[in-house]
């Protein structure tokens, strides 16, 4: 961004706005009072003549001019070619007003506050006055732990806001909101199990997934990360319990023999809470991670005109997924729906995408290789499962043989006993 800039030295060569002889558009959006330093080719200039500002204006679609920090005073000393900065005087500071809530200033601070407040303050009655980024900030740092009703008002505030204040939600707002609503949905017990750790995270994952709250142009990736962990987490700590989590993608269960219950289309087997829970978050750390692989593919590119227009105005970070948010997809649905699981649904959408193998050396090699080693572990699994299976029926044909030559024998034995009987009653007494 290009600053106003003012400056003067002993020469007398005074530009007073460098943006309108760059023609900048995007200074409009800005008011700048105060002075620069303008970096030309990642060089400081030290002193800055007629000429050299001219040769500037000239290489700007050419060069890269960077501006320095605002809030600055700069002064020129060209004999010595030295640069000197000081903080600027109390009359060049921006003067900058209450924001809503600081005029509020409330006691006690509650996102329920806090969204009342920034409602009125946007509402038609009041113009629709623009909301801050600090103001909203501030309302999701106000969440309380173990609060889900906390939650469920920032998700409220971040579709409310996007829909009727036109409020583009920033890449520190979406840090802020995700972080505020896992706060408030995990409680803050001494001991966490893991059913309500992974129900505070399928909450955040959904908000994610939903497009009305605007966190799919603004979330980053180590957030998304965050996220993922906490689910792991979740799911060791429901394995650490005793709770069978091999709930495969079709909504079929593992049964003791290796084999899967009510894996073919209209079977119903009836899944525990827990892993009612587990699937569905194997499944939005899924959809999470093919979010992102979207957001990075680029889709404004296939839009209309209006729709690109208003995709490119809300869109701040377009950041795909990374290796860690492809390693912890892939560890969860290799604990919950086997190595399959994480192939066709993680690496398979990565692997797919266009710009994969422009941009990125693939597939992180670790990754692959832990694939692998499930899949060579779950085929050990089968053959032995279907060797106990077979060992299982042998053994039943066996004692199903044995009762068959008992209940034989037995009958042979009965006969006998009855023609014993009857040579015995018609022999003659002596």
């Amino acid at each position: 961004f290009f600053y106003c800039l003012r400056h003067h030295h002993d020469n007398g060569v005074c530009l007073k706005n460098i943006g309108d002889c760059l023609s900048f558009r995007d200074l409009i959006h800005y008011q700048f009072s105060l002075s620069v330093v303008i970096l030309y080719h990642d060089r400081q200039i030290h002193h800055c003549d007629l000429e050299t500002m001219n040769n500037l204006i000239r290489g700007f679609q050419k060069s890269r001019l960077i501006a320095h920090r605002p809030n600055t005073q700069i002064s020129l000393n060209l004999p010595t070619r030295t640069l000197s900065t000081t903080s600027a005087p109390p009359s060049l500071q921006e003067t900058r007003g209450p924001s809503a809530l600081e005029k509020a200033n409330l006691p006690l601070l509650t996102p329920g506050h806090a969204i009342g407040i920034l409602q009125s303050h946007g509402s038609a009655a009041n113009n629709k006055n623009l909301l801050r980024r600090s103001d909203f900030v501030a309302l999701c740092q106000s969440s309380r732990p173990g609060k889900t009703k906390d939650a469920k008002v920032i998700a409220t505030a971040l579709r409310e806001f996007k829909r009727c204040n036109n409020f583009i939600l920033h890449e520190e707002g979406a840090r802020a909101a995700v972080e505020g609503m896992m706060r408030s949905m995990i409680p803050n017990y001494k001991v966490v199990f893991g059913k309500l750790r992974l129900e505070g995270c399928a909450f955040v994952l959904e908000r994610i997934l939903e497009r009305e709250t605007g966190l799919y142009f603004s979330v980053g990736v180590d957030v998304v990360d965050g996220v993922l962990e906490e689910v792991k987490k979740g799911i060791n700590e429901l394995v650490e319990r005793g709770v069978d989590v091999r709930v495969f993608g079709n909504g079929s269960v593992e049964t003791g023999d290796g084999e899967e219950a009510g894996g073919k289309e209209g079977d119903e087997v009836d899944l525990s809470d827990e892993q009612q829970l587990v699937k569905k978050s194997m499944e939005l750390a899924q959809g999470v991670t093919k979010l992102l692989i979207e957001r990075r593919s680029l889709p404004e590119n296939n839009m209309k005109k209006r729709a690109r227009r208003a995709y490119k105005k809300l869109i701040q970070v377009n950041d795909g997924p990374a290796m860690s948010t492809l390693a912890l997809a892939s560890e969860i649905s290799i604990m919950v729906g086997g190595p399959d699981q994480a192939r066709e649904n993680v690496i398979s959408p990565f692997e797919g995408a266009w710009w994969t193998k422009k941009w990125t050396s693939g597939v992180d090699q670790a990754i692959i290789d832990a694939i692998a080693e499930a899949e060579k572990k779950q085929e050990e699994e089968r053959v032995a499962a279907a060797a106990a299976a077979a060992e299982a029926q042998a053994a039943a044909e066996e004692e199903a043989i044995q009762d068959v030559n008992t209940d034989a024998n037995a009958g042979e034995t009965e006969e006998s006993t009855d023609n014993r009987e009857e040579s015995s009653h018609d022999e003659p007494k002596k």
